[in-house]
């Protein structure tokens, strides 16, 4: 995978923002633009999202892009705000754990697949069928010092599944399947 760390541009976000962003990001749904889409995420997380605050957001922000193929596109953000003089990352919390989005670059803009979450998300592309590539994410949870999660997502280039899930404990250094 390909990986490109850039900061969010308060210009990009600035000439995509006149109110207060109340927006889902729903699966399947197609945004003309990557602020467009952010804007969307911030909103749907209850961000004070106005004209004022955008450059505070965008200059405090970060993205991480991954290429899995040409057309799909893995998305690590922090949107981070100050709460009592500290930065607090309003998506991932202190392990780094939350959410990676999936998007598909279209021909009418940006299509939203879903969200896988984790603090670390690799991906295997499989062999294509009827001119499609399967991608498979694996995206690990940190829960503890001694343990997390490791869930399976897979991807067609058109939807996004969740897979199986299974606990991975480090001291007993056994496997166990998640209900």
């Amino acid at each position: 995978m390909r990986k490109v760390v850039i900061l969010f541009s308060a210009a990009l976000l600035l000439t995509s923002v006149a109110s207060v962003c109340t927006a889902e990001a729903p699966e399947g749904k197609v945004f003309s633009s990557w602020q467009e889409f952010f804007t969307a995420i911030a909103g749907s997380l209850d961000m004070d999202v106005t004209p004022e605050s955008i450059f505070s957001l965008a200059a405090e922000s970060d993205l991480t892009f991954s290429t899995v193929d040409p057309s799909l596109i893995l998305v690590k953000a922090n949107l981070f705000t100050w709460v009592d003089g500290y930065p607090i990352n309003q998506l991932r919390g202190a392990s780094d754990n939350g959410p990676f989005f999936l998007i598909k670059r279209q021909e009418d803009g940006l299509r939203f697949l879903g969200t896988m979450d984790g603090n670390q998300c690799d991906s295997t592309a499989l062999a294509s069928v009827e001119g499609k590539t399967r991608v498979v994410f694996e995206c690990t949870w940190h829960m503890s010092a001694s343990s997390f999660n490791v869930t399976q997502y897979e991807s067609d280039g058109e939807t996004l599944k969740v897979g199986e899930s299974h606990t991975v404990d480090t001291q007993e250094k056994t496997d166990t399947a998640a209900p």
